[in-house]
Parts: structure tokens; sequence; C-alpha cells
């Protein structure tokens, strides 16, 4: 896009700010995986207390 010689500032500008929200809508979505994979684990944690299951967790993984 910016290769094009009759490229105007306003075009440019749209485009950056479709591309800013796309990548909000990203993080949001990353921030909501998260927050339900936290909720997820919880719940698994108490599923297999309440099944008398003995499982250790690392609260700490490592990260890649």
């Amino acid at each position: 896009m910016l290769q094009r010689e009759d490229l105007k500032q306003e075009e440019l500008t749209d485009h950056i700010n479709k591309i800013n929200d796309s990548y909000q809508k990203v993080l949001d979505a990353n921030k909501e995986f998260n927050q339900y994979t936290v909720e997820y684990n919880e719940l698994k944690k108490e599923f297999y207390q309440a099944a008398g299951l003995e499982v250790t967790f690392d609260e700490n993984p490592p990260s890649d």
C-alpha cells in the first residue's frame, strides 16, 4: 500500500485503524481465552478432588 504514489493520508490512516481494530479483537479474544483457561483449571482441580483422584499440579509450568 505504501508503494502507491497516489496514496492519500486519509486512506492510509483508515487502513491502519482497521488493522489496529483487528489486533485489538485478537488481544481481547486472547484475554477471554486465558480467563476461561484459569476457570477450567480450577474446576478440573475441584473435580479431581471430588473424585478422590490423587493428582499433583505444577503451579508454575515452564514457559516456552
